[in-house]
């Protein structure tokens, strides 16, 4: 009976030393220890303490730049898709994209609202972001001048998340002319 006792107490004993916690101030705990560390860090700060990692993939919708130009219905499909969606890591290359999309009388219009926006720290302070879809577009016929209406819905978001959890729709009035052989956003109108 005091073999048997023995026995199972022995392995009882390594049992539990299998399933005891690993020691987390010993020196040696080599790249799981650091992945550990990093883990709890994430956890514990939870809030404004780390900006989350960068999205690997770009959010932005396709956007097919100058080769746009030869259709309008493409134009203002890509001026529109790329107009509801930015964020404070994006809007600089969004306002390029809006820019190469438009007139130069509209890029001029649509220039200081990028520097302002640029150089605005609440942005990044709050991790600010627009993301957004094209729900209907519609272009009237024309040789040279096109009135455009595009709808999106779309939400605004703080700290990577929708503080309401819905989207709205919003309606813009837009304006295309064409001028050597290429389509362009000659106006740019957000309804209230």
């Amino acid at each position: 009976m005091r073999r048997t006792a023995t026995i199972l107490l022995v392995a009882l004993s390594a049992s539990v030393a299998a399933c005891a916690p690993e020691d987390p101030y010993s020196a040696d705990r080599g790249d799981r220890g650091a992945r550990q560390d990093e883990q709890l860090r994430r956890a514990q700060a939870g809030g404004d303490e780390l900006t989350p990692p960068a999205v690997a993939s770009d959010s932005a919708p396709p956007y097919a730049g100058v080769r746009a130009g030869e259709d309008p219905e493409r134009v203002l499909r890509d001026f529109c898709a790329q107009w509801a969606n930015w964020s404070y890591r994006t809007i600089g290359r969004q306002q390029r994209r809006l820019a190469e999309l438009s007139t130069d009388q509209l890029a001029d219009t649509l220039a200081p609202t990028s520097s302002q926006r640029g150089l605005d720290t609440t942005l990044a302070r709050d991790r600010f972001a627009v993301r957004g879809a094209v729900v209907a577009i519609n272009l009237e016929p024309g040789a040279t001048r096109r009135r455009a209406l595009c709808v999106t819905r779309e939400e605004e978001l703080e700290q990577g998340r929708d503080p309401l959890g819905d989207g709205v729709h919003r309606v813009y009035f837009a304006r295309l002319a064409r001028s050597a052989n290429r389509w362009s956003v000659a106006a740019w109108q957000p309804q209230p």
